[in-house]
């Protein structure tokens, strides 16, 4: 899958995404400020949203045009409002991100409107209130919690559109270089024995990219071992990267907030004798790490969305990063948030989204919109874009 277009208004935060397009590359830049982390957020909240129903999204109204298998469709929807605050809304949605639990008054938030329309203008299904018509037939009112598209997933038209919104893959690679995931023996073996190839595996979004490292270790050696490559490439003195139990590698380690019997991820350095687990490696090497792993386990058709994708990384990790990602932009969608000149300046222009707000509305131009960047200048691209007056006056 690919987004095509994009268009969001969020009535309880008051902020509202005039349409945007994007490509298979799209480097979201702009000042401090004007909403380029709201976008992703967004995007990720409603692509939970077919998921985990309206209360992803209370009092949200969207559009989002989307292709699959050359296929065009366009979803509109909105949600109702909530009865708790705003305020409320705000720990509510840091606490589903924290352990999936929802207060209770969140719970009737609904969809008040929803819509599959094909390329040629007709419509797959349509919901308003308690009237629903799927392919101009009236049904019965289904579950206003619920998303139509997951309600009717088992629909041979709104599968793939089902499918293709679960791939999503908000990259983690920043929390992963603290966190530990826990490692269950008989899941493990279950799991393992139902993945018959590589593409199997990266299809099973429910398991964290922890999960699939230790699967794709075991099952899939000689893929783990090219991803590793890739790594010593970049960090020359790596010798051996591991994924298994913590005990296994770090018995000291172990605690009332490290428990043994949880997944981590080793390294064996040149020079150094005893392994060395994730926690206790530089950020920038153990993020770099986890973003070569996410690209290689993220199924064709991700839409992979990185905030702020310079955190964390030093300068020699920046360039081949940054390579394989846009080497992966044929079959994966990107959308990235950065302010570093070297990312700016490594991205092709035609890539660029320039973010911009006027009070509540969010507004994105492309480059094609911005003459000051058609030009032959030897000024470096960091610097043309600092210099635009879009760029400038991002928040008005």
């Amino acid at each position: 899958m690919t987004i095509q277009a994009f268009e969001f208004e969020d009535k309880v935060r008051e902020w509202k995404l005039e349409r945007v397009k994007f490509g298979p590359f799209n480097l979201l830049v702009g000042m401090s400020g004007v909403g380029k982390t709201l976008i992703l957020d967004s995007l990720r909240r409603v692509s939970k949203a077919v998921i985990e129903g309206a209360r992803r999204v209370p009092g949200c109204a969207w559009t989002m045009e989307i292709a699959i298998d050359g296929k065009r469709y366009v979803w509109s929807a909105a949600t109702s409002r909530p009865s708790a605050s705003v305020g409320a809304f705000y720990m509510l949605d840091d606490m589903l991100e924290e352990d999936g639990e929802i207060d209770a008054s969140y719970e009737d938030i609904c969809f008040v409107e929803e819509s599959v329309t094909r390329e040629d203008g007709s419509v797959l299904f349509n919901r308003c209130d308690d009237d629903l018509v799927l392919r101009d037939r009236p049904m019965p009112s289904l579950k206003k919690t619920e998303s139509l598209i997951s309600l009717l997933n088992e629909d041979e038209e709104i599968k793939p559109i089902f499918r293709a919104m679960r791939r999503f893959l908000v990259s983690n690679a920043h929390a992963l270089t603290r966190t530990y995931f826990p490692y269950d023996t008989r899941r493990f073996e279950r799991a393992e024995s139902k993945f018959k190839t590589l593409d199997d595996l990266r299809d099973a979004s429910n398991l964290s990219v922890m999960a699939k490292m230790l699967i794709m270790q075991n099952r899939f050696p000689d893929d783990f071992k090219k991803v590793v490559s890739q790594y010593q490439a970049i960090f020359e003195q790596i010798e051996e990267v591991k994924v298994g139990k913590l005990s296994e590698f770090d018995p000291a380690a172990e605690g009332p907030d490290i428990p043994a019997e949880w997944i981590a991820v080793a390294l064996r350095e040149r020079g150094v004798p005893r392994l060395l687990v994730h926690h206790r490696i530089s950020s920038g090497m153990i993020r770099t790490l986890m973003h070569l792993f996410e690209l290689a386990l993220a199924p064709a058709g991700t839409v992979v969305l990185i905030d702020e994708f310079e955190n964390s990384l030093g300068v020699n990790c920046l360039s081949q990063v940054t390579d394989h990602l846009l080497e992966r932009s044929g079959d994966l969608q990107f959308l990235i948030t950065s302010h570093h000149p070297y990312i700016i300046n490594n991205v092709p222009i035609r890539d660029w989204l320039v973010v911009t707000r006027h009070g509540c509305t969010v507004k994105v131009l492309d480059a094609s919109q911005l003459p000051a960047l058609n030009t032959k200048s030897h000024q470096d691209k960091f610097t043309l874009l600092t210099n635009l007056r879009e760029y400038e006056r991002g928040v008005a």
